[in-house]
């Protein structure tokens, strides 16, 4: 646990140094690129985005398209609803995809290093798992696939769920406002 911990205080710490940079160096480009993803895309981009890379194990981070929508004027409660609302679906998908495949050899062996990670993680702290992995850079989709391969209570797991993700994403978001200046 120690572990994680340092890894999610320097997580935060490169997050904010990065919207630091970005915005000291890159603020005009950023605006403009963030006023194109949210003229095109808006909040629903972002669910996509979110949903996308929380029901899929996708090695995509999930702060620069927040990053994008802060700095293309999109509100910060917005962001939150849009961005936490998409991970919560993207997370059930994923639990459901770990019911519906852990059964399947071949997804098995393809997978073998995370889920074996996420299976000893969820064995250890059970539903608090769920509330680790989503705000420590601990892998949330793991934790939903391993959730549901290993009949975690779905409502046990999307309690907890609705519990963090929107926390993990207003906290991250403030980190990258605070450091881009917006």
């Amino acid at each position: 646990m120690r572990k994680l911990i340092l890894q999610t205080a320097f997580s935060v710490a490169l997050i904010f140094a990065l919207a630091v940079l970005a915005g000291v160096y890159f603020r005009n480009e950023l605006a403009t690129a963030g006023e194109g993803f949210v003229d095109s895309l808006g909040g629903t981009g972002l669910f996509l985005c979110y949903f996308g890379m929380d029901a899929f194990l996708l090695p995509i981070p999930q702060d620069p398209f927040a990053t994008l929508a802060l700095s293309g004027g999109l509100a910060f409660w917005d962001i939150v609803f849009w961005a936490g609302s998409g991970s919560i679906v993207g997370g059930c998908v994923g639990y459901g995809l770990g019911r519906l495949l852990s059964r399947n050899q071949g997804i098995q062996q393809r997978f073998q290093g995370r889920l074996e990670q996420g299976e000893g993680f969820m064995k250890r702290w059970g539903v608090a798992a769920v509330l680790i992995a989503g705000i420590t850079p601990f892998p949330y989709t793991v934790v939903c696939w391993v959730s549901g391969a290993l009949r975690m209570s779905f409502w046990r797991f999307l309690l907890a769920s609705l519990a963090i993700r929107y926390v993990r994403v207003a906290s991250y978001l403030w980190v990258i406002e605070k450091g881009i200046g917006v």
